[in-house]
């Protein structure tokens, strides 16, 4: 019997909706199943960007102030206008970027839309049923929304709490908190306790492991701690709650030695794709505590059904999501002998300055490569545009092979997530450390630190080549 579909898709996230309209122009016959859950939903991550802007915001207000420059009036987070002002446009962003693909659009590119949650069925034959339907298809493609993880702290569900997918729903009440606690060291906690930290909130971030960001590069979240200290920021790290009660309507927080007083907590230690009511079992498909299990084609253990869960480093990340899915998209509808690449999937962290990484941290190199790693890394300070921005803060990093492959990049500092890009591209072709010293960028600009990162390759090589410096030194001498 002829398959219903070509692919059916389930999970209406940007990874989803990109591979079902990429295959509605392949001409393959396509269903995206919305399978939304509650407590999950693609715009929790608009709202969280939006969240974050207006805290960046606020910041570059006051930094105008402080170098004197126009009329900037004060900002005052106490008060409940500028919570509301930003609740409206967290409102409005959502709701603009729900017309967005929205199911109109996407029918009339060739997508089949259909609402409602559905699972995986083993009879009559397998598949996926959705309101009653039974959806055949050549493959399946697991495109699933996110939610958060919860810890298991004794009293925490009884006192109640905010996740990164619920506080854009409380933003206007924000303003009534003076305190509040954030737990984890997540690239969305760091993000989220900087803004609110710029908004006017008294924020303690609590992280159990060594350093915030625990699987990034040492120094680069070394710089991000101090600059969320210098908003004010009270960090604690290798610091455990182990109990949390409520004491005359303050929420209290028992977190190693320290017995903490807030108005609100916001879990933001991670997130999982939201797998559980797919009945996967049914088809035999393995999943690990918090994510499926797949290859490196993006397949499950079922040779039908791929996956795009975008995990990477403890947080769900948009654009590898959308990576996976285009591998996924190109094995399901044609011969499974793509593979993703991990290693050239950059990782951001929307904070101030930002951090934008992709490959190998150093230590990681280093553990792998020994003494044939060498590093590269440029101040911004040394940048004329970041003179004339007044912005200093921050550097750009480049791990390097010693026969000029490059292994990691790590860039802190204001517009990183717009630089990265040069270096994931080289990354992604092979490009070796030469390719990014040659590259020409425009003058004042602050990508110029990509280059003069890159150039340092040839001194570090010379100092390497006695014989080769000894010979250029007599070269120049006899052309004198």
């Amino acid at each position: 019997m002829a398959a219903d579909y070509n692919l059916v898709i389930i999970g209406n996230t940007a990874a989803g909706i990109e591979a079902a309209i990429a295959a509605a122009r392949l001409q393959a016959r396509v269903a995206l199943v919305e399978q939304r859950v509650s407590g999950c939903d693609r715009l929790d991550a608009m709202a969280q960007a939006t969240l974050v802007e207006a805290g960046r915001l606020t910041a570059e207000l006051q930094r105008a102030k402080q170098l004197g420059i126009g009329n900037v009036g004060e900002v005052n987070p106490a008060t409940a206008e500028p919570w509301q002002h930003l609740q409206r446009w967290l409102d409005a962003v959502q709701a603009t970027t729900e017309l967005t693909n929205s199911a109109a659009e996407l029918a009339a590119l060739g997508v089949d839309v259909i609402p409602g949650c559905g699972e995986f069925c083993r009879k009559p034959t397998p598949g996926f049923v959705v309101n009653g339907r039974f959806l055949s298809a050549n493959a399946y493609l697991i495109a699933v929304h996110h939610r958060p993880i919860v810890p298991d702290i004794p009293g925490l569900a009884e006192v109640g709490y905010l996740t990164a997918t619920t506080i854009s729903q409380h933003v206007s009440t924000l303003q009534s908190m003076q305190q509040l606690v954030i737990i984890g060291g997540s690239a969305t906690a760091i993000e989220l306790t900087q803004s609110l930290a710029q908004l006017g909130c008294q924020v303690t971030l609590i992280v159990e492991s060594d350093q915030i960001l625990a699987e990034l590069d040492p120094q680069a979240a070394t710089w991000l701690q101090a600059s969320l200290e210098a908003a004010g920021v009270k960090v604690l790290t290798r610091t455990r709650v182990t109990q949390i009660r409520q004491i005359q309507g303050k929420k209290w927080l028992q977190a190693g030695n320290h017995g903490i007083e807030t108005d609100e907590i916001l879990i933001a230690i991670g997130q999982q794709p939201e797998l559980d009511n797919l009945n996967l079992d049914a088809v035999g498909v393995k999943r690990s505590p918090t994510d499926l299990v797949v290859n490196a084609k993006q397949r499950t253990s079922h040779p039908k059904i791929y996956a795009c869960t975008g995990q990477m480093r403890q947080s769900d990340c948009p654009h590898r999501a959308i990576h996976e899915a285009r591998i996924a998209l190109k094995n399901a509808l044609f011969l499974p002998i793509f593979t993703a690449d991990e290693l050239s999937i950059p990782l951001l962290v929307n904070a101030d300055p930002e951090l934008a990484a992709i490959g190998l941290t150093e230590p990681a190199a280093i553990q792998r490569y020994g003494k044939a790693v060498l590093i590269l890394q440029e101040s911004f300070n040394s940048i004329p545009k970041a003179q004339i921005q007044a912005n200093l803060t921050g550097f750009c990093k480049l791990i390097v092979h010693r026969n000029g492959r490059i292994l990691g990049a790590h860039i802190v500092g204001s517009q990183a997530s717009e630089m990265i890009g040069p270096i994931a591209l080289a990354m992604q072709q092979n490009l070796p450390i030469q390719a990014l010293a040659k590259l020409n960028l425009p003058t004042w600009t602050r990508s110029e630190i990509i280059g003069k990162t890159a150039a340092q390759w040839h001194d570090l090589r010379l100092k390497q080549q006695p014989r080769w410096q000894d010979f250029l030194q007599a070269w120049f001498q006899w052309r004198r």
